[in-house]
């Protein structure tokens, strides 16, 4: 959804988060001071209405004396209406000395208001004594009008006799009350023009936020434009790629931190470069270390075969009537010469060299015809036992080169129980998302077929698990072994695009899993 977007973006967006930051505080400034404003104008408005209906009630009583005198409402018609023809005034009363409704005026447009004043038929005892000791006019509020009261009064002479013999001006007049005057003011306008008043605020913020947004925005991108180039350029090192430097063009903060990040990047590629001759060396240093060890044990292997062939070559020369001795010294060169050949085709099968002749094979019956061979290799205190899957499992493999395989694991597995155990190998069909290899590459097809070889012997330990499939490594004595079996099975399931597993523990037996692709419905 855009607003889920929108919400998205200002979170991740440091520019964002700032330009909102600002709008909202221009917003909050430019409400607070419109609010301020049509307060102080509201209290304004409102004081020139009070004062406005204290004069038009005090105007109107001085004007309604002689007509609250004499009770004649013709001769109050015209100070009431002169009094009604200002807009505010709603409604105007005159009532006698005694309380009772002398003359009533509405304006027209209080007709049409939902909410009017109601015209008094009497004024109550109260408000006749609050005026009649107040003496200036008082008011009231009510929602959606002021109402103004005011006394009507008439000045007399205290003239006496002893006044007119002695030809003395009269006393200091009085005044006393002959009547009330009620005037009602509405608030309407007073609340339409402050109602404008904050339509025309509004208004102008609308026109003065577009250019502080545009403002705000260019401010926001420029400050944010190293942090940007900063952020990509973080990423790139991240990822590993070339890193350029970064120019602020500053030196605030943001351009303290971008010459950091320079000076960073700078190192980090000096500890790269210096890194990738290290690997290199070491790179080198094994490969020489690993090609020594490679014509070292070659050379040893060799130069036994070799030295057994020249003894018994030698003991020919010295002993040459004895022809039975003869026969066995042949015998013996023979035998060492055969130990050279499978020598040398160990190397070939381990450098890929030799040569391979695929076909479809089933693994069941490969291992069912191998049993015997398999059961000869073993001592006479050692079971094996042999458990195939019920369906066929077709491979394209070179016959030979699996034979050999379980030739050189179940060599070894006799080898690690000198005190006698059990062999056990078995088929079965696994899923390709089954499979629990540690391997960067697809698997080759959908459907494996593994084939297991356990023994209960002595197991394997993690340091000579990692050494098993190097080349010339042995835990057997001297003379008992070449170092070259598990690295030569390794490399023949390599080749046929499959995958070798050791499960193994000390005292806990070892479990060779091979997997080897099945073929598909079309033969492949």
């Amino acid at each position: 959804m855009p607003y889920l977007k929108l919400i998205k973006y200002i979170r991740e967006s440091f520019g964002a988060k700032i330009f909102l930051l600002f709008t909202c505080l221009i917003v909050v400034i430019h409400i607070s001071f419109t609010a301020l404003l049509v307060y102080n104008q509201g209290q304004l408005l409102r004081q020139h209405l009070i004062d406005e209906g204290e004069q038009l009630s005090g105007l109107l009583a001085y004007n309604s004396r002689l007509g609250v005198f004499a009770e004649n409402e013709d001769l109050l018609k015209y100070p009431v209406g002169g009094i009604l023809q200002n807009d505010e005034v709603i409604l105007v009363q005159v009532f006698t000395v005694d309380g009772r409704e002398l003359k009533t005026e509405e304006s027209p447009a209080i007709s049409a208001s939902k909410k009017r004043p109601v015209g008094l038929r009497h004024m109550s005892k109260e408000t006749m004594d609050m005026l009649s000791a107040s003496g200036p006019a008082f008011y009231s509020e009510t929602e959606g009008w002021i109402e103004f009261w005011a006394p009507v009064t008439s000045r007399v002479n205290n003239a006496g006799e002893e006044d007119l013999l002695l030809n003395r001006g009269p006393t200091p007049q009085k005044e006393i009350v002959t009547g009330f005057v009620r005037t009602v003011l509405t608030t309407e306008i007073l609340n339409r023009n402050l109602r404008e008043l904050l339509f025309k605020s509004l208004t102008v913020l609308g026109f003065f936020i577009i250019p502080a947004w545009l403002i705000t925005y260019f401010m926001v991108k420029g400050a944010t434009r190293p942090l940007k180039r900063l952020t990509g350029e973080v990423k790139a090192l991240g990822a590993g790629s070339s890193v350029k430097k970064i120019y602020a063009g500053r030196d605030d903060e943001i351009g303290r931190l971008a010459q950091a990040f320079n000076g960073m990047a700078e190192s980090l590629k000096k500890r790269e470069e210096e890194k990738q001759i290290i690997e290199e060396q070491l790179r080198h240093t094994r490969k020489v270390e690993a090609m020594g060890i490679f014509a070292g044990g070659i050379a040893h292997d060799f130069n036994n075969i070799l030295g057994a062939i020249i003894g018994y070559a030698e003991l020919l020369q010295k002993k040459n009537n004895d022809e039975e001795f003869a026969g066995h010294c042949v015998r013996q060169i023979l035998s060492v010469a055969d130990k050279g050949e499978a020598l040398t085709k160990g190397l070939l099968t381990y450098t890929r060299k030799r040569m391979s002749f695929p076909e479809a094979v089933n693994l069941n019956d490969l291992i069912r015809n191998m049993e015997e061979i398999l059961r000869r290799l073993l001592k006479e205190d050692m079971e094996f036992t042999v458990e195939t899957a019920g369906e066929d499992l077709i491979v394209t493999a070179d016959p030979g080169q699996i034979e050999q395989v379980l030739m050189n694991l179940a060599t070894n597995a006799r080898d690690a129980m000198p005190d006698g155990g059990t062999l056990t190998i078995r088929t079965r069909k696994i899923r390709s998302h089954e499979l629990r290899v540690e391997s960067n590459e697809r698997p080759a097809a959908a459907d494996y077929a593994e084939i297991s070889i356990t023994d209960t012997g002595t197991g394997m330990d993690q340091d000579t698990k990692d050494k098993m499939f190097d080349p010339f490594f042995t835990t057997k004595k001297a003379g008992l072994g070449t170092g070259l079996g598990l690295s030569i099975v390794f490399g023949i399931i390599k080749e046929h695009k499959g995958y070798l597993l050791a499960d193994s523990g000390p005292g806990q037996g070892t479990t060779f899993s091979i997997f080897l692709p099945l073929r598909g419905p079309e033969g492949r």
